[in-house]
């Protein structure tokens, strides 16, 4: 299970050097959204958007999260624990289950780029630190990092593997320069991004689903995304589950 459709591939950082050009988010006025995912659940550790901190608009109201449940269960469980070690793991694990922020955009990985688009659910500190940049101190102008003809590649280093992975060094590019010299390409890929919209891109699974992976029950039976041909498919429902496992934390 994951978050992210299939249908475009995910942009994944080589070591060392990057250099991508965001086109941003379909039908948002922003670079990138933030979205809230839940990693590492169940046996498989699968990803799930976060039912409760993601808007409704791109959740569609599947219900109450399953793991913002569990998660404030276990913190309440170590809070009572004495002092020590096994405290301390015990509260380790339950801020495991927290939702992670990440800041949602589309691309263009300017070392692949016969690859296509690319989707990135980014750390938001890397985002954080673009925006620091896009006000240039030295002239005052701001920098667009995804205008289509006048935007800034940037480029950052990616070093480590797994939870030991650091970013470093994001800089904007100081010369604009267009998505594509080609404007044969350039139109191919804004076509592309302009028929997308947000909610064909994330996936939200519903609460019965997440609950089952968790090996949890309270929940009311709603069928899983479905898989095509053409990639994830989220099946909407109207129906809630039951939220009597807790209140729901605060964003």
């Amino acid at each position: 299970d994951s978050p992210y459709t299939r249908d475009l591939q995910s942009f994944k950082p080589a070591d060392g050097k990057n250099r991508i050009r965001l086109l941003g988010v379909p039908g948002e006025t922003n670079h990138s959204v933030t979205i809230h995912v839940h990693y590492g659940v169940g046996p498989d550790r699968a990803s799930y958007l976060c039912l409760n901190h993601n808007d409704a608009s791109i959740t569609g109201g599947k219900g109450e999260c399953p793991v913002c449940a569990e998660q404030m269960k276990a913190s309440l469980a170590a809070s009572r624990m004495p002092e020590g070690g096994a405290k301390e793991q015990a509260k380790k694990e339950a801020n495991s289950l927290r939702a992670k922020a990440r800041r949602f955009t589309l691309l263009v990985d300017r070392s692949k780029s016969e690859e296509g688009l690319k989707f990135w659910s980014m750390p938001a500190s890397i985002d954080a630190n673009i925006v620091d940049q896009m006000d240039d101190v030295d002239t005052g102008e701001f920098r667009m990092v995804d205008d289509a003809y006048e935007g800034h590649d940037i480029a950052f280093k990616r070093d480590g593997q797994g939870i030991n992975t650091k970013y470093t060094g994001e800089t904007i590019a100081p010369k604009p320069t267009p998505l594509s010299a080609n404007e044969t390409q350039m139109k191919a890929w804004l076509d592309e991004f302009e028929g997308y919209t947000l909610t064909d891109l994330l996936v939200a699974y519903p609460a019965s689903h997440i609950a089952r992976v968790m090996g949890l029950s309270g929940f009311e039976e709603e069928p899983a995304p479905q898989e095509t041909s053409d990639g994830v498919v989220p099946t909407a429902s109207t129906t809630p589950a039951p939220s009597d496992m807790g209140m729901r934390p605060s964003a």
